[in-house]
């Protein structure tokens, strides 16, 4: 089956959690790829994420379906910390195409 893509928009489940997430990782000495590396999974990997000063952030991850990317993201424990919405994209501009 191919894999489909999806955007992923995460609420942290509070403020406290939002600043020791972040915190732990800008103490993070891997590099970007190093990084990238631990959101590659068996059956979807994350492609892209976008991230502010809010309580939320985007990620686009490619998968063959939703359960997919909510199991991958349960075996690291992260929906203990965040909320999560998924929006199938059908359609996707970048530069690229």
């Amino acid at each position: 089956m191919a894999r489909k893509k999806y955007m992923a928009i995460h609420t942290f489940h509070s403020d406290e959690i939002r600043k020791a997430f972040w915190r732990g990782l800008h103490k993070s000495e891997l590099p970007d790829f190093e990084r990238r590396d631990g959101y590659i999974f068996e059956k979807c990997q994350c492609t892209g994420t976008w991230v502010g000063d809010d309580d939320f952030f985007f990620c686009q991850w490619e998968s063959e379906s939703e359960e997919d990317v909510l199991k991958a993201l349960t075996s690291k424990e992260w929906m203990n910390i965040f909320s999560l919405l998924f929006i199938r994209l059908i359609c996707t501009l970048t530069s690229e195409t």
